[in-house]
């Protein structure tokens, strides 16, 4: 009856219990029946439900409790698959004789009972009982009769919704009045959670869908899990999207990124040159200079030789052949040397390119990329600039050769022990108008001397320095009017100011524009 109910609503039958039939040897009416495994005592081989591991059994009826599930319910309990615990199983429908002949008769190796029939059979003589033995016997005080599995309730009186009210009122109190029945009583609300648990781990009754493993079966089970598996796979899908984006923006960056890397390098390559072509002309301009400027006073002195040569001799001995072509020979060659170091410092003089109108404050930063793209150049460059724009008459590239060679040098510098050279950097208008660069680093303090040395004479305090690069410095300073200032640092190193004429408010204003233009 529990199992058809059970399946009545799950039909969409509405159908209710009245009341549950208890049986008088039962102490509970939610424990008054279950099933008996039955064998003959001969059967030596079973003493156990394990013993009947793939045997052949007989039952009553395949949906009820007693007869036959609770039996499946007890061997899965002990660990066996019920579908494929036993060799075969017949259903006789009826107890006796049906059933008892089979066992007797060999047909079957055991019997499943409901509890008590085994009691009712011998207290009515209709078996020989003592040839039989219970197999996993469980006796207590919960129920007056030998039993193999757990408890269940008995059958129910059932309503439909269409039963009258007054019929289930009238019937419900004929059943709790009866009062002459020794075998069963009738009670109301007792629990059949143990039954729907039953029917549940058997997957049978309102539970069958269980056995159903195709996509419907499954998601009428666990509709849950398929809308969790359901976002979980848009979420995926939403996270490959997201992430091709992500992905496709850092290339398209990346991309980027390598573009203006190899521009900058290409950009430090043509600077490098640039600056290179540069400082070649300029230590060939001053190196023409020293040259011409030296060689001017030994070819003066082979001419004034050569004058007092026509003084001393006889003419008797300048009018010998060999003696005049000598003597003109010296004055002419004396002469054509002269010649060629005029022209050379003449040529000197004319490399100047035209100045313009520039920024120093775009050289200064011009010149510290150029530092720093200098593999053997190893120093924190710390920029400081006090004003946006410092407008600028002279040759851009000559400044930044400038600025670049000072921080060169700073770069150089030993500092103090276990410390890293670094280098400030500071862009910054004075009171008169003018703009002043200041390269400070923290080498090692320089003596009075070495000062002197470079305030004075430009020369290097390297020992190795040979002083080119100040005079690079010196030549672009001097062509652009401005000044140089040395200065022992406050603590260690060096500080040297540059300080050039500023180009007036009217070519800030230029500088500005062409600045936006360009942005």
């Amino acid at each position: 009856m529990p199992f058809l109910v059970s399946v009545w609503q799950r039909e969409g039958i509405e159908a209710y219990r009245i009341a549950t039939r208890k049986n008088a040897l039962a102490k509970e009416a939610g424990k008054s029946v279950g099933s008996v495994f039955v064998a003959l005592k001969s059967r030596s081989d079973l003493n156990d439900i394990k013993d009947l591991k793939d045997k052949v059994v007989v039952a009553g009826l395949p949906d009820s409790v007693p007869g036959w599930l609770a039996a499946l319910g007890e061997i899965q309990k002990e660990g066996f698959d019920p579908e494929e615990f036993f060799k075969s199983s017949e259903f006789l429908f009826d107890f006796y004789p049906e059933i008892i002949a089979s066992l007797w008769g060999g047909k079957a190796d055991a019997a499943i009972f409901p509890t008590c029939l085994l009691e009712n059979l011998q207290e009515q003589g209709l078996a020989a009982t003592d040839q039989l033995k219970v197999l996993h016997e469980r006796s207590d005080e919960a129920l007056a009769c030998k039993r193999s599995t757990e408890l269940y309730p008995d059958m129910s009186l059932v309503g439909f919704s269409w039963t009258p009210e007054k019929m289930v009122r009238d019937v419900t109190v004929a059943l709790m009045s009866e009062s002459d029945n020794d075998e069963f009583e009738w009670l109301s609300y007792v629990s059949h959670a143990n039954v729907d648990q039953l029917f549940k781990d058997l997957k049978v009754g309102p539970y069958s869908y269980l056995r159903d493993y195709s996509l419907q079966g499954l998601y009428a089970r666990y509709p849950a899990v398929f809308w969790g598996i359901a976002a979980a796979l848009v979420l995926l899908v939403l996270h490959g999207a997201l992430l091709q984006i992500l992905v496709r923006r850092r290339t398209l960056q990346l991309s980027q990124t390598v573009a203006e890397q190899k521009r900058m390098e290409q950009e430090a390559r043509e600077h490098r040159r640039r600056l290179g072509h540069l400082e070649r002309r300029n230590i060939v301009n001053q190196m023409s200079g020293m040259i011409a400027h030296e060689i001017n006073s030994p070819v003066g002195a082979i001419c004034n030789f050569k004058a007092i040569l026509d003084m001393l001799l006889e003419k008797k001995v300048q009018s010998d052949p060999n003696i005049r072509v000598a003597l003109d020979g010296i004055e002419s060659e004396a002469q054509r040397i002269a010649g060629i170091v005029g022209r050379v410092r003449s040529y000197a003089k004319k490399q100047k390119y035209a100045h313009k109108l520039c920024d120093l404050i775009e050289i200064c930063r011009r010149a510290v990329r150029a530092l720093q793209v200098s593999t053997s150049v190893k120093a924190d460059v710390r920029e400081h600039y006090r004003i946006d724009q410092a407008a600028v008459v002279g040759d851009s590239l000559e400044l930044e050769l400038l600025v670049l060679n000072l921080l060169r040098n700073a770069s150089e510098v030993q500092p103090q022990k276990g410390r890293r050279v670094r280098i400030e950097l500071t862009v910054e208008k004075l009171d008169d108008g003018r703009f002043r660069i200041e390269v400070r680093d923290n080498g090692k303090p320089l003596s009075d001397e070495q000062l002197q040395r470079l305030a004075t004479m430009m020369q290097s305090v390297k020992p190795e320095g040979l002083g080119m690069g100040l005079s690079i410095v010196r030549g672009i300073a001097d062509s652009h009017g401005a000044e140089f200032e040395f200065k022992k640092g406050s603590q260690a190193g060096l500080v040297v100011f540059f300080t050039i004429e500023s180009a007036g408010q009217e070519a800030m204003q230029k500088l500005k524009i062409r600045a936006e233009q360009q942005s």
